[in-house]
């Protein structure tokens, strides 16, 4: 009778204990990857647009997917899930992700219940009426699943995992994984909407402060990279379980930061949720090697829409097809050498320059070409020439040549 008595003791501490445990998962607000209790998939926040009918039966999830591909996530933002208690008592939480969250996309938010088994039911209420969220479990063969809030069965249970830094095992972390090399080093473009550290060595994130002719000064981010920004990281190795973040530590602004970024890349064929921005070959560049096999911005080929969670460059119509990354001095000092050339005379013809704004006088035909060698205008010196962006240009007029800086 004792045994078995303190067999029931044991037992029932065994389960009180993971049931608390489990419940501290979701205690404070944090970082944290939310697994699906039966199905062991993984919940992705690709878009932000959705509806939840507590008194119809219709339902728009499709902004939320579930993946059992158990490497897709170590490097996917859309994985990361930030959990906020929306009131002193936790009883209504949001989650958040990808620049978005549930209160966002359904215009309600969620209580969290801690069930006996370690897991948690996630639904939302209103006027009495509870709709619970599930994987839909339609095809459990399928890496990629839907959402669904009919009913309340297994699949409705989840586990909240908190985010750390170790890749031991099982452990949820969160890796770069690089976009290029360059004479031995890795690097990436990147963009989340959670700020982060590096918790592996050899780390270090940039981004662009300054953009001239066919020049990007950057910039080292001194201490942890704040939330909403677009970066150049440049990773330990290839691999992402080399190139780890601590997320959630705490950053300074960045004032000066000339990137941008995207959160989402939905190509669903629900008109809904497909979610998409064209990439402008004209105005935009994103990381890659120059033709001389430099580090920059560059025109891409072949590119439709921007990709999510990388950073890209905007830039004025026009502007050079590659720019090269540079210190902010080696910039400084290029513009040194041809910032005096603003007005200037060369035998019987002179010119003027006023912002963008060129004038010739005593010319004919005149032509000007950027540093690139592509001409921008021919054609007879009459009136002011308008000139596409600022930086350094070269005029031809008959057997004079100049070099000129448009500010």
């Amino acid at each position: 009778m004792i045994q078995t008595t303190m067999k029931s003791l044991i037992t029932s501490a065994i389960t009180i204990a993971l049931a608390f445990g489990a419940s501290a998962q979701v205690a404070t607000d944090g970082y944290y990857r939310v697994k699906n209790y039966t199905t062991n998939r993984y919940v992705y926040v690709m878009d932000n647009r959705g509806s939840l009918n507590f008194q119809a039966t219709t339902a728009d999830l499709g902004a939320i997917e579930v993946w059992m591909d158990p490497q897709k996530r170590i490097t996917d933002p859309a994985s990361i899930i930030y959990v906020k208690a929306l009131d002193n008592r936790r009883r209504s939480f949001d989650l958040l992700s990808q620049g978005t969250g549930v209160y966002e996309i359904i215009s309600y938010p969620v209580s969290i219940f801690q069930k006996r088994n370690g897991a948690q039911e996630v639904y939302g209420t209103n006027s009495g009426l509870s709709r619970f969220i599930g994987d839909a479990a339609m095809d459990l063969n399928d890496d990629k699943g839907l959402i669904t809030s009919q009913g309340r069965n297994e699949y409705h249970l989840w586990r909240f995992l908190p985010l750390g830094t170790s890749t031991a095992g099982d452990a949820e972390y969160f890796g770069l994984e690089p976009e290029l090399s360059l004479d031995g080093k890795y690097y990436t473009s990147f963009f989340a909407s959670f700020p982060y550290g590096f918790a592996s060595q050899g780390m270090e994130a940039y981004y662009v402060s300054k953009v001239f002719d066919n020049l990007a000064a950057y910039k080292k981010v001194e201490g942890n990279v704040p939330a909403e920004s677009a970066v150049i990281v440049r990773c330990s190795a290839q691999q992402p379980q080399n190139n780890v973040l601590n997320i959630g530590a705490e950053a300074q602004p960045l004032q000066d930061n000339l990137l941008n970024g995207i959160y989402f890349e939905n190509y669903s064929n629900r008109t809904a949720h497909r979610n998409l921005t064209p990439y402008d070959p004209a105005t935009m560049r994103v990381l890659g090697l120059t033709s001389e096999g430099k580090l920059g911005f560059v025109t891409a080929t072949g590119l439709e829409n921007l990709p999510r969670n990388r950073a890209y460059l905007k830039v004025a119509a026009g502007s050079p097809a590659e720019l090269t990354l540079v210190t902010p001095e080696e910039l400084d000092e290029y513009i040194a050498q041809y910032g005096g050339i603003s007005d200037s005379k060369i035998d019987a013809f002179s010119y003027s320059v006023s912002g963008r704004n060129l004038t010739v006088y005593n010319a004919g035909q005149v032509e000007v070409f950027n540093t690139l060698g592509h001409c921008i205008y021919k054609g007879t010196a009459t009136g002011a020439i308008e000139l596409p962006t600022t930086g350094v240009y070269i005029l031809h007029a008959g057997e004079h040549t100049a070099r000129f800086l448009a500010r």
